[in-house]
């Protein structure tokens, strides 16, 4: 066989390939696409937030709401509610609503369990608490009757989804939209709480209900920051550190923790401008200028009496004056501020303030 033979073979093969290679790509791209999904339901993360954050003042149904799927429509104004997740029951009950049954984990919830106490006063029925179990629970949820099912964080499988959405209209946040750094990092961007509020009124035809709602928590929280103005200026840092060997160890706490601080007014620490931390070692010294700026360093669940025998953690500004917030998971300060909604930042941020005030005052 001839050069200029295998020469075209050759291209002729690469050419086939390459086409196979491209084809391949193509599918694994689209392998997310559903042919009965609407075009504009393709990457639609800026829909989402378009939609869910806009104010709505329509109050006749029925009311379409956006969905990572399709387009949820509920026909009429739902009068029972049952949320399934552990964030899920806040708003529905912030907003007066009906709530006929909540999750085991919301219960746990001191301002949950406070305001359920408070609607029981009034006369108002007790919400059916479901059971903790590693699906959703079906027949407590259908026997509950209710007009629609909040789930905006709850991890549903496709199988939970199509079950639930049997029983009522079922709306569920994607978790693209939940994801803190959006929030954050575009200031073009509505808080993602106040989003959650007008999605929520706008399922329940409660919108006026909703911006008041906004309105009071905003006011709220600028009256506490007005009361805590030491804070507006210091740099405080929500991390995990820990020895590991001759190495400090640095977790960033969740984004949902650190995020509730900035989201509220504080300012962004200059060092979670430039990097994000990893699960990765950090040498001392290293872990040494990172945190050499901050004036209140804030700890989950860290026991740091072993670090003190590092020279390098000693000399941390923060930790020669003492300026360290320790919380336990289990402590309602803890479990605030991975929790900022309608009925638990008015229950805590006085508080939770008043400790980080004196933490920054020493």
């Amino acid at each position: 066989m001839s050069m200029n033979m295998l020469s075209s073979v050759f291209n002729k093969s690469f050419r086939n390939l390459l086409i196979v290679i491209i084809f391949f790509i193509a599918n694994i791209n689209c392998l997310s696409c559903s042919s009965d999904k609407p075009k504009d339901y393709q990457n639609t993360d800026a829909a989402y937030i378009s939609d869910i954050c806009s104010k709505n003042n329509n109050k006749n149904f029925p009311v379409t709401i956006r969905q990572p799927d399709a387009p949820v429509t509920i026909k009429k104004q739902p009068k029972r509610i049952v949320t399934i997740g552990a964030e899920d029951a806040d708003i529905p009950l912030g907003l007066g609503a009906k709530v006929v049954a909540i999750s085991a984990e919301s219960f746990k919830l001191p301002w949950i369990r406070e305001r359920i106490q408070k609607d029981e006063k009034e006369g108002k029925e007790t919400p059916k608490i479901l059971p903790h179990i590693s699906f959703s629970p079906y027949k407590e949820i259908r026997e509950s009757k209710p007009d629609i099912i909040f789930a905006p964080k709850s991890l549903l499988q496709t199988e939970e989804r199509v079950k639930l959405s049997k029983i009522a209209p079922l709306i569920q946040f994607p978790d693209s939209v939940f994801d803190d750094s959006i929030f954050i990092t575009n200031k073009s961007e509505k808080r993602k709480m106040e989003c959650k509020i007008r999605m929520h009124a706008k399922a329940l035809g409660l919108s006026d209900k909703g911006e008041s709602m906004i309105k009071t928590i905003n006011n709220k929280v600028k009256t506490t920051l007005k009361q805590h103005k030491i804070l507006k200026d210091k740099e405080i840092l929500p991390i995990n550190i820990y020895p590991d060997k001759n190495n400090f160890k640095i977790l960033d706490v969740s984004l949902l923790h650190r995020s509730f601080l900035y989201r509220i007014g504080l300012s962004l620490p200059k060092i979670l401008k430039e990097r994000n931390f990893s699960t990765d070692p950090l040498p001392n010294s290293l872990a040494y200028d990172i945190l050499k700026n901050i004036d209140v360093l804030i700890m989950i669940d860290t026991d740091i009496s072993n670090l003190y025998n590092d020279p390098n953690f000693k000399e941390i500004p923060a930790v020669k004056n003492n300026r360290i917030l320790l919380l336990n998971k289990t402590e309602n300060y803890y479990i605030l501020i991975n929790y900022d909604h309608p009925l638990s930042i008015p229950w805590g941020i006085d508080r939770y303030f008043d400790l980080l005030e004196k933490t920054a005052r020493k």
